[in-house]
């Protein structure tokens, strides 16, 4: 029998149907006293000390117990070995991810899920809704409650484009409507004005310089994460924060240079016309930086 504890917490993803249903549906054992579940969604002072400690809750839960963290894989382990075996979920948790090799197999996986799963419901991730949320584009909750009336709304539309359109019987024969379909996205990434002194001859994006920078070759999708917290600190003139994230980001990710001058840039676009032309709707400038040779 597992000690008594004093405090469990569980900071899990809310827009996330997994992470959502599995903390519906775990049971604790009784010797939990106080049990918290705190979306990472509302954030709050819990969140916040959870990502001052260095957690990246867009890669993994953390639970809290008493006074010690648990992330990722040893997360989902702890609350296994806490599984009461009331049901059959239960009792698969409690008997399959106990074993710390098992559930660092499974968790990876999970974690790709519930990534592809936000990506095509259109939700996004812990850093992109912090950023939205302090532009003024979107609140916490707003998008997942919408969600909700998504059915009734895509029966509605499906309707009257039988009506309008009685050709376009989708989506069985025609798949047009798709052409006709806004898909715009909103991201934000690092831009170049000039790199060791020279001008270039226009700017250029990061991701695009593949002939510069090595983690452009490579795709590297922490330089993303990266820009994203630098956003959110730029939005809220965090001063600390800012000059965190740029020396990571010239240390880093500009190691293959010796000075440069960059923005960071708000990139608005439809991918489908991303695709075929290159182009964005709109580029917009949050901030310019100089990154300087070292002494």
């Amino acid at each position: 029998m597992p000690k008594p504890i004093a405090r469990l917490i569980v900071i899990y993803d809310g827009y996330c149907p997994f992470c959502s249903r599995y903390v519906s549906h775990v049971r604790l054992r009784d010797v939990v006293q106080e049990l918290r579940y705190v979306d990472a969604r509302d954030g709050g002072l819990i969140v916040a000390e959870a990502v001052q400690k260095g957690f990246d809750l867009d890669d993994g839960m953390v639970v809290i117990i008493d006074d010690t963290y648990y992330y990722g894989a040893d997360a989902l382990q702890v609350l296994a070995d806490l599984t009461s075996p009331v049901d059959a979920f239960n009792r698969l948790n409690a008997t399959l991810l106990t074993s710390r090799t098992l559930s660092h197999i499974v968790y990876p996986l999970l974690r790709l899920g519930r990534n592809v799963l936000l990506y095509f419901l259109g939700r996004p991730k812990l850093a992109l809704q912090q950023v939205r949320m302090l532009d003024g584009s979107g609140l916490p909750g707003d998008s997942y409650r919408a969600y909700g009336y998504l059915a009734p709304v895509l029966i509605c539309i499906y309707s009257a484009v039988v009506i309008v359109h009685p050709d376009e019987f989708f989506p069985f024969f025609s798949w047009s409507l798709f052409s006709d379909t806004s898909n715009e996205r909103i991201d934000f990434t690092i831009r170049l004005e000039s790199v060791d002194d020279k001008p270039l001859a226009s700017p250029r994006l990061y991701y695009d310089m593949r002939e510069t920078f090595i983690h452009a070759r490579q795709r590297d999708v922490l330089l993303q994460k990266t820009v994203y917290r630098l956003v959110v600190a730029i939005r809220a003139q965090d001063e600390e924060t800012i000059s965190r994230m740029r020396r990571l980001i010239e240390d880093r990710y500009m190691a293959d240079i010796k000075s440069a001058e960059y923005d960071v840039a708000r990139l608005t676009y439809n991918p489908i016309t991303r695709l075929r032309t290159g182009e964005f709707k709109d580029i917009s400038v949050l901030a310019t930086y100089n990154k300087t040779p070292h002494d």
